[in-house]
């Protein structure tokens, strides 16, 4: 089934909530009304002063200037709170307060700036209009005007206006109630020991997370089902039961362990639609029993995340009759995107403000990969009529955060990069990318900075309007779960093929440094870097060290690390920042060179 009819079927589906409920209006903010709500009193309730000063006749003090000023006699004091006083007549004045109710035959408020008191006799420099500084009561709202209409949201601004109409309590549609599991033997709960094969869930948590922005719905947790199918079926008529829908993530794959779509099969009227022309996000499944929807994610985060957000989003915001505030911009496309033909594609994207114009860098990953949420400020829906959407192209992003950042870093840091950019700014759009794709990119993404490496150090002019700001060495070697290995010994078993040796992929600065260092060791120098194995990234190669996959990770040495494995150093690689010459002009980044490199001092392996 097509992304868009997914979405249709998932929100004709679903029925706003019809049942009522009556609130405390302080405690109403965020509810929508059932009913129009009006004034039951007129706002101001009574004629009023709206200044310090004195009540007075105002025909008194028709000839009163600064130098014809006209004095009157302080009859009394008309508190706040208090009825209205009665004017004792002409040459009389009364003090009165801000806020207080106009004393009866008094039509205007002179204010105390214009006037001197001297014991119980007031003088004023000026005369005043009739009417002058009084609110007439009702002069606001009269009693009766609608407030609130049917099915507005009450903000805290109505709140106010409502509590001093004199609204008490109000009339809301109920929250509706939606239940939340998650499916698979492999769950842990956050803090639980982990173990091979297990993983730590984090769907429902986020489902429950993004519906606790909404005043009008109300979650359960219930946990994780095994994968067993009386314990699905069960578990589902339960919360079926309680809830008006419930949400289920995992098991809508079509495997033999995968049990929710075969119960939701059992349901009356059954399945809606299972699997959805969409990347990431296709074994989507949807359902029904009787009236209440069933809405299942697929078990990756990322593509839970975004299959919720954008299909069944929307049709809980119909329920509960409430919409959320998520905001899209214009995004002018950074570079060629890769799509999925005969899929929507949901892109997750690294956004960058650079003027009037926001440029959006696609963060790539797989569905599993939840760390690259982070790395993103929203996401497009594109549809893959085509192999590329190609760069300068408009899209509409949704926003995942409204901060947006103008600096962009192209490459993977290290420790000194990142002590660089973070004493320059504070939120860089970091576009991460292994160092072969930087040379390559760094004229179409065209970065402010960015991180290049090799046996030689950047020269000027080598990369067009880019100048290197600081060059450093950083140490390269083996990472090893053996505290006693020494350099000779490795390259011994790396020569006759021993160990299994990894390294980050793309990071050809260190295969080379090798290659140049074994050079004149080893007569087959390329047959020993061709024996190393490449994960993506960093993190991969360390755990597949420490969980005993591999035996050797060939790569940079990272002071701030806390590895429970050695490092046996074996030379030294150098690194280049460069920034635009543009930027710089803006920009002052000498604070950053000398932190940099400062912390290139401190980058020593003993």
């Amino acid at each position: 089934m097509s992304f868009a009819d997914a979405r249709r079927l998932a929100i004709e589906h679903a029925h706003p909530v019809e049942e009522t409920e009556t609130v405390n209006t302080g405690e109403s903010t965020g509810r929508i009304c059932a009913l129009d709500v009006y004034s039951r009193v007129p706002l101001p309730p009574f004629t009023r002063s709206e200044v310090d000063g004195y009540a007075v006749v105002s025909a008194d003090l028709s000839a009163a200037s600064p130098e014809n000023p006209i004095e009157l006699l302080l009859a009394g004091n008309a508190e706040i709170g208090n009825p209205p006083l009665t004017h004792p007549g002409p040459g009389s004045c009364l003090y009165i307060a801000t806020g207080a109710a106009m004393p009866s035959f008094c039509d205007s408020v002179a204010m105390v700036e214009d006037t001197v008191r001297t014991g119980n006799k007031v003088r004023f420099t000026r005369n005043v209009a009739s009417w002058e500084n009084v609110a007439h009561s009702g002069e606001d709202i009269s009693r009766g005007t609608l407030i609130a209409r049917r099915d507005s949201v009450v903000d805290p601004r109505t709140v106010a206006v409502l509590c001093a109409a004199g609204v008490d309590k109000i009339k809301v549609y109920r929250k509706i109630r939606i239940g939340i599991a998650s499916s698979g033997n492999e769950l842990l709960y956050p803090g639980e020991e982990i173990s091979a094969g297990k993983i730590y869930e984090s769907n429902s948590t986020y489902v429950k997370a993004e519906l606790s922005k909404f005043c009008n719905v109300y979650t359960s947790s219930y946990g994780f089902i095994r994968d067993d199918m009386e314990e699905v079926r069960r578990m589902i008529s339960r919360m079926l039961t309680e809830n008006d829908a419930i949400i289920l993530s995992g098991g809508t794959s079509a495997g033999e362990g995968d049990f929710v779509y075969r119960v939701l099969e059992l349901e009356n009227p059954g399945i809606v639609f299972h699997g959805v022309s969409v990347k990431p996000g296709t074994p989507t499944v949807f359902a029904m029993s009787g009236k209440k929807p069933v809405y299942g994610l697929p078990g990756f985060p990322v593509s839970a995340m975004m299959i919720f957000r954008t299909i069944f989003l929307p049709a809980i915001e119909k329920m509960s009759r409430e919409r959320s505030a998520v905001r899209s911009v214009t995004v002018t496309l950074a570079m060629k995107t890769l799509l999925r033909v005969g899929y929507t594609s949901l892109i997750i994207m690294r956004l960058v403000r650079r003027g009037s114009t926001i440029y959006g860098y696609p963060v790539n990953g797989a569905s599993g990969s939840i760390a690259r949420l982070l790395d993103a400020e929203g996401f497009a829906i594109m549809e893959g009529n085509r192999k590329y959407a190609d760069a300068g192209e408009k899209v509409d992003a949704y926003l995942f955060s409204e901060s947006i950042p103008e600096t962009v870093f192209l490459g993977t840091p290290d420790e000194i990069a990142e002590t660089f950019i973070l004493n320059l700014v504070s939120h860089p759009a970091v576009v991460k990318m292994d160092e072969n794709s930087v040379r390559s990119f760094i004229t179409e993404i065209v970065p402010d900075i960015t991180l290049v490496s090799g046996t030689t150090l950047a020269n000027p002019g080598d990369y067009g309007d880019y100048t290197t700001r600081l060059s450093y060495v950083v140490p390269y070697g083996f990472y090893s779960r053996d505290a006693d290995l020494e350099l000779s010994s490795i390259i011994k078993s790396v020569s006759a093929g021993k160990v299994r040796l990894v390294a980050i992929s793309g990071n050809d600065a260190v295969a080379s440094a090798f290659k140049d260092y074994l050079s004149g060791l080893a007569d087959d120098a390329q047959g020993m870097v061709d024996r190393i194995h490449y994960l993506p990234t960093r993190e991969s190669c360390l755990s597949s060290l420490t969980s005993g996959e591999n035996d050797l990770f060939l790569g940079k040495f990272r002071k701030s690390e806390d590895l429970e494995v050695n490092f046996i150093p074996v030379g030294r690689v150098n690194y280049s920042i460069l920034a635009s010459d543009s930027y710089v002009k803006k920009h002052d980044i000498e604070k950053a060179v000398e932190k940099a490199m400062e912390a290139t001092r401190e980058l020593a392996v003993s």
